[in-house]
Protein backbone atom coordinates (compact mmCIF):
# COMPACT_ATOMS: atom_id res chain seq x y z
CA UNK A 1 0.00 0.00 0.00
CA UNK A 2 1.46 3.36 -1.19
CA UNK A 3 2.34 6.24 1.86
CA UNK A 4 0.57 8.92 2.33
CA UNK A 5 3.04 11.01 1.55
CA UNK A 6 3.29 9.02 -2.08
CA UNK A 7 -0.21 9.64 -2.54
CA UNK A 8 -0.05 12.83 -1.67
CA UNK A 9 2.30 13.64 -4.63
CA UNK A 10 -0.24 12.21 -6.62
CA UNK A 11 -2.90 14.45 -5.61
CA UNK A 12 -4.49 16.59 -8.20
CA UNK A 13 -7.26 19.93 -6.67
CA UNK A 14 -9.20 19.04 -10.26
CA UNK A 15 -10.64 16.24 -8.39
CA UNK A 16 -11.53 17.85 -5.42
CA UNK A 17 -15.04 18.34 -4.79
CA UNK A 18 -16.15 20.26 -1.42
CA UNK A 19 -18.04 18.29 0.99
CA UNK A 20 -18.76 19.76 4.20
CA UNK A 21 -18.57 22.71 5.68
CA UNK A 22 -15.01 23.93 5.32
CA UNK A 23 -13.82 26.00 8.54
CA UNK A 24 -12.08 29.46 7.46
CA UNK A 25 -9.46 31.64 9.28
CA UNK A 26 -9.25 35.13 7.87
CA UNK A 27 -6.75 37.50 7.08
CA UNK A 28 -7.02 40.73 4.80
CA UNK A 29 -6.12 42.28 1.62
CA UNK A 30 -4.15 45.89 2.84
CA UNK A 31 -5.71 48.52 0.84
CA UNK A 32 -3.76 52.07 -0.16
CA UNK A 33 -5.80 54.89 1.39
CA UNK A 34 -3.60 57.53 1.73
CA UNK A 35 -3.53 60.00 0.06
CA UNK A 36 -6.84 59.29 -1.59
CA UNK A 37 -8.77 55.97 -1.92
CA UNK A 38 -10.98 54.00 -4.60
CA UNK A 39 -13.77 55.28 -3.38
CA UNK A 40 -12.85 58.75 -2.98
CA UNK A 41 -11.76 58.74 -6.80
CA UNK A 42 -15.07 57.62 -7.36
CA UNK A 43 -16.80 60.52 -5.76
CA UNK A 44 -14.64 62.63 -7.32
CA UNK A 45 -15.84 61.41 -10.33
CA UNK A 46 -19.73 61.03 -9.79
CA UNK A 47 -19.00 64.83 -8.59
CA UNK A 48 -17.39 65.95 -12.06
CA UNK A 49 -20.23 64.73 -13.84
CA UNK A 50 -22.91 66.62 -11.37
CA UNK A 51 -21.10 69.62 -11.86
CA UNK A 52 -21.35 69.78 -15.46
CA UNK A 53 -21.26 68.21 -19.11
CA UNK A 54 -18.62 70.14 -20.42
CA UNK A 55 -15.50 68.32 -21.88
CA UNK A 56 -13.46 69.03 -18.88
CA UNK A 57 -15.86 67.61 -16.57
CA UNK A 58 -16.28 64.43 -18.89
CA UNK A 59 -12.87 64.06 -19.27
CA UNK A 60 -12.49 64.68 -15.13
CA UNK A 61 -15.32 62.21 -14.32
CA UNK A 62 -13.40 59.21 -16.72
CA UNK A 63 -10.19 60.06 -15.59
CA UNK A 64 -11.06 59.78 -11.87
CA UNK A 65 -13.07 56.77 -12.55
CA UNK A 66 -10.10 54.99 -14.14
CA UNK A 67 -7.68 56.25 -10.91
CA UNK A 68 -10.31 54.21 -9.03
CA UNK A 69 -10.46 51.28 -11.12
CA UNK A 70 -6.75 50.92 -11.21
CA UNK A 71 -6.25 51.49 -7.59
CA UNK A 72 -8.25 48.97 -6.48
CA UNK A 73 -7.25 46.43 -9.24
CA UNK A 74 -3.89 46.63 -8.15
CA UNK A 75 -4.33 46.35 -4.48
CA UNK A 76 -6.76 43.52 -5.42
CA UNK A 77 -4.32 41.41 -7.65
CA UNK A 78 -1.21 42.49 -5.06
CA UNK A 79 -3.15 40.78 -2.51
CA UNK A 80 -3.84 37.95 -3.50
CA UNK A 81 -0.03 37.22 -4.94
CA UNK A 82 0.08 38.91 -8.29
CA UNK A 83 4.07 39.96 -7.81
CA UNK A 84 4.94 36.42 -7.70
CA UNK A 85 3.65 35.51 -11.23
CA UNK A 86 6.09 37.35 -12.90
CA UNK A 87 5.62 40.49 -15.37
CA UNK A 88 4.46 43.72 -15.56
CA UNK A 89 1.68 45.16 -13.93
CA UNK A 90 -0.87 45.74 -16.73
CA UNK A 91 -4.35 46.02 -17.27
CA UNK A 92 -4.90 43.03 -19.36
CA UNK A 93 -2.75 40.37 -16.85
CA UNK A 94 -4.44 42.05 -13.95
CA UNK A 95 -7.36 41.66 -15.53
CA UNK A 96 -6.63 38.02 -16.36
CA UNK A 97 -4.96 36.88 -12.74
CA UNK A 98 -8.38 37.98 -11.13
CA UNK A 99 -10.28 35.81 -13.60
CA UNK A 100 -8.12 33.10 -12.80
CA UNK A 101 -8.25 33.80 -9.25
CA UNK A 102 -11.79 33.93 -8.99
CA UNK A 103 -12.15 37.10 -7.04
CA UNK A 104 -14.81 38.71 -9.72
CA UNK A 105 -17.59 37.83 -12.02
CA UNK A 106 -15.42 37.13 -15.27
CA UNK A 107 -18.42 39.41 -16.67
CA UNK A 108 -17.37 42.58 -15.00
CA UNK A 109 -13.77 41.78 -15.92
CA UNK A 110 -14.47 41.61 -19.18
CA UNK A 111 -16.75 44.73 -19.23
CA UNK A 112 -14.16 46.69 -17.68
CA UNK A 113 -11.99 45.92 -19.81
CA UNK A 114 -14.30 46.41 -23.08
CA UNK A 115 -14.86 49.87 -21.84
CA UNK A 116 -11.34 50.80 -20.98
CA UNK A 117 -10.12 50.09 -24.42
CA UNK A 118 -13.37 52.54 -25.99
CA UNK A 119 -11.68 55.33 -24.17
CA UNK A 120 -8.46 54.33 -24.10
CA UNK A 121 -7.45 57.04 -26.42
CA UNK A 122 -5.95 59.94 -25.43
CA UNK A 123 -6.79 62.65 -27.30
CA UNK A 124 -11.06 61.24 -27.66
CA UNK A 125 -13.66 62.81 -25.22
CA UNK A 126 -16.01 60.47 -24.42
CA UNK A 127 -19.83 60.68 -24.57
CA UNK A 128 -21.73 61.14 -20.68
CA UNK A 129 -23.42 58.06 -21.15
CA UNK A 130 -20.05 56.35 -21.77
CA UNK A 131 -18.64 57.77 -18.69
CA UNK A 132 -21.76 56.86 -16.52
CA UNK A 133 -21.07 53.71 -17.54
CA UNK A 134 -17.65 53.43 -17.06
CA UNK A 135 -18.55 54.46 -13.53
CA UNK A 136 -21.15 52.48 -12.34
CA UNK A 137 -19.36 49.34 -13.49
CA UNK A 138 -16.38 50.72 -11.68
CA UNK A 139 -18.30 51.08 -8.45
CA UNK A 140 -19.98 47.37 -9.08
CA UNK A 141 -16.33 46.44 -9.17
CA UNK A 142 -15.29 48.28 -6.40
CA UNK A 143 -18.05 46.58 -4.04
CA UNK A 144 -17.69 42.92 -5.33
CA UNK A 145 -13.97 42.96 -4.81
CA UNK A 146 -14.58 45.13 -0.62
CA UNK A 147 -15.51 41.37 0.82
CA UNK A 148 -12.05 40.01 -0.27
CA UNK A 149 -10.24 42.87 1.53
CA UNK A 150 -12.01 42.88 4.52
CA UNK A 151 -12.20 38.57 4.65
CA UNK A 152 -9.54 37.31 2.93
CA UNK A 153 -9.07 32.90 3.06
CA UNK A 154 -5.92 32.19 4.84
CA UNK A 155 -6.11 28.99 6.80
CA UNK A 156 -9.14 26.36 6.03
CA UNK A 157 -9.65 23.00 7.80
CA UNK A 158 -11.16 20.77 5.64
CA UNK A 159 -11.04 17.20 6.58
CA UNK A 160 -12.22 15.35 3.62
CA UNK A 161 -11.29 12.31 2.10
CA UNK A 162 -10.00 12.05 -0.92
CA UNK A 163 -9.61 9.00 -3.01
CA UNK A 164 -6.10 8.40 -5.23
CA UNK A 165 -5.41 5.20 -6.63
CA UNK A 166 -7.99 3.30 -4.98
CA UNK A 167 -6.39 4.45 -1.63
CA UNK A 168 -8.39 6.90 0.78
CA UNK A 169 -6.39 9.47 2.52
CA UNK A 170 -7.64 12.95 4.41
CA UNK A 171 -7.39 16.75 3.17
CA UNK A 172 -6.48 17.59 6.38
CA UNK A 173 -5.83 21.90 5.53
CA UNK A 174 -5.27 24.46 2.85
CA UNK A 175 -3.30 26.74 3.86
CA UNK A 176 -2.19 30.26 1.92
CA UNK A 177 0.49 32.64 2.10
CA UNK A 178 -0.80 34.75 -0.64
CA UNK A 179 2.38 37.40 -0.68
CA UNK A 180 4.21 34.23 -1.77
CA UNK A 181 2.08 32.99 -4.24
CA UNK A 182 1.62 29.83 -2.40
CA UNK A 183 -0.72 27.37 -0.94
CA UNK A 184 -0.05 24.06 0.60
CA UNK A 185 -2.44 21.21 1.36
CA UNK A 186 -1.65 18.97 4.22
CA UNK A 187 -2.66 15.01 4.38
CA UNK A 188 -3.27 12.32 6.80
CA UNK A 189 -4.03 9.12 6.89
CA UNK A 190 -7.87 8.08 7.67
CA UNK A 191 -6.48 7.34 11.72
CA UNK A 192 -3.99 9.66 12.20
CA UNK A 193 -5.90 12.59 14.78
CA UNK A 194 -7.85 15.73 13.96
CA UNK A 195 -5.11 18.51 13.51
CA UNK A 196 -2.22 16.06 12.91
CA UNK A 197 -0.91 17.60 9.58
CA UNK A 198 1.10 15.24 8.47
CA UNK A 199 1.88 15.46 4.79
CA UNK A 200 2.35 18.46 3.12
CA UNK A 201 2.51 19.22 -0.62
CA UNK A 202 2.68 23.21 -2.29
CA UNK A 203 1.65 24.73 -4.99
CA UNK A 204 3.10 28.35 -6.34
CA UNK A 205 1.63 30.79 -8.81
CA UNK A 206 0.98 31.04 -11.60
CA UNK A 207 0.37 27.12 -11.55
CA UNK A 208 -2.87 26.11 -12.64
CA UNK A 209 -2.64 24.44 -9.44
CA UNK A 210 -2.40 27.22 -7.46
CA UNK A 211 -5.44 28.77 -9.08
CA UNK A 212 -7.70 25.93 -8.68
CA UNK A 213 -6.74 26.03 -5.12
CA UNK A 214 -7.62 30.04 -4.65
CA UNK A 215 -10.84 29.50 -6.97
CA UNK A 216 -12.09 26.19 -4.61
CA UNK A 217 -11.30 28.72 -1.63
CA UNK A 218 -13.27 31.82 -2.63
CA UNK A 219 -16.18 29.76 -4.41
CA UNK A 220 -16.64 27.51 -0.88
CA UNK A 221 -16.54 30.40 1.40
CA UNK A 222 -20.11 30.77 2.58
Amino acid sequence: MATVAELAKKFDPRTLSPDGDWIYSWSFIKTRDEPISAEQYIKFAESDLLDGESERHLVNALTNAKRALHLRMEDVCLGFGFDCCGGKRSFPRMVEHLSSIGVAAPRILSRLNQLRNQVEHEYLVPGRAEVETFIDVTILFVASTQRWINRQPSDIEIQQEVVIGGDTIILKTMVFSWVSGLVRLHFGDTKSSFGVTGEMIEFRCPSEEFFICARLALENEW
